[in-house]
């Protein structure tokens, strides 16, 4: 592959990244494959102890059969050992990339978490531009709610994940959208989406973006996608305001500042704190919970990795 500037859509899962990566394909010589999850991967193999690196390569870490980004692929041991074999990150990056189906000069990839890796990003690519989506996080939260990995995306942590958002919205080679404004103002959004990325707008990126040829995804295995798979339809926005939950409530206060300063509407009126204490009991289980538990080394003391 060339070094033409690599693009990453970046942001909190269930914010838009799909459709946005899916609006790019429709143009000739881009193409964002599925979900690599390469670099968040990287990082977490990289936090165990050297005990865990001894057992486990990293080639059989990240090729794990129980990952879901693992399953169009045909994982064998040949594979890992060719994946093993190759000297620089760059270069087992861009073989995940094949693998994947990246088929045009530029390298695109979307992986949402990959928001917590810009700087393990530019170290390989210096000149890697960021195309960040933000989305009101009670709809965030109330969408993560109905997929089946919700559990890998605890209260805390996305309360965590959406404090770096102003952070990251001004870091160079940075493009921030909103899915609001992508939903309800397409042709102006991507207009200036293009301008940032130094490509040519077409309107078949709003238009065309639901035909099957420019998806990502397969809709057998990640129903919660079936969205991308019509038109933009502005019913789809603030459906938190329709079920203005303790929960909504609950996201208004944790993250007023950023909701604030993205320009969403405020609810934090009339919180009564002592209804959070649901929440709060959750956030830090899963917090608790994740620091004692280590799944990884437990599958290796039952010989199961």
């Amino acid at each position: 592959m060339k070094e033409l500037s690599p693009i990453f859509i970046i942001g909190i899962p269930r914010s838009g990244t799909t459709l946005l990566s899916n609006m790019l394909n429709v143009l000739d010589g881009f193409f964002f494959p599925d979900e690599t999850h390469f670099f968040i991967q990287k990082t977490r193999y990289e936090r165990h102890s050297n005990f865990f690196r001894k057992k486990v390569s990293f080639g059989e870490f990240y090729f794990s059969k129980r990952r879901a980004y693992n399953r169009k692929l045909s994982i064998s041991n040949d594979l890992i050992n060719q994946f093993n074999l190759l000297s620089s990150n760059k270069e087992k990056f861009e073989f995940v990339l094949t693998l994947k189906g990246a088929k045009n000069d530029v390298i695109c990839e979307k992986t949402p978490v990959h928001m917590d890796c810009i700087e393990d990003i530019k170290s390989i690519y210096p000149e890697a531009r960021f195309i960040l989506i933000i989305r009101d996080p009670r709809d965030v939260f109330s969408s993560l709610l109905k997929v089946e990995w919700n559990f890998m995306f605890p209260y805390r942590k996305r309360i965590e994940l959406f404090k770096k958002l102003i952070k990251i919205s001004h870091l160079d080679n940075v493009s921030t959208i909103k899915y609001e404004d992508l939903i309800s103002n397409p042709s102006k959004e991507l207009t200036r989406l293009c301008n940032f990325l130094k490509i040519n707008f077409d309107e078949k990126m709003y238009t065309d973006f639901n035909n099957k040829k420019y998806s990502n995804f397969d809709l057998k295995h990640e129903p919660w996608k079936a969205n991308n798979t019509k038109q933009l339809d502005t019913s789809n926005l603030y459906k938190w305001k329709k079920n203005n939950t303790e929960l909504c409530k609950y996201v208004s206060d944790k993250l007023k500042n950023e909701i604030d300063y993205f320009g969403y509407e405020s609810n934090t009126t009339n919180i009564k704190k002592w209804n959070f204490m649901p929440y709060y009991f959750k956030e830090w289980f899963n917090h608790i919970f994740t620091r004692v538990i280590n799944f990884d080394l437990f599958l290796i003391l039952l010989n199961r990795y």
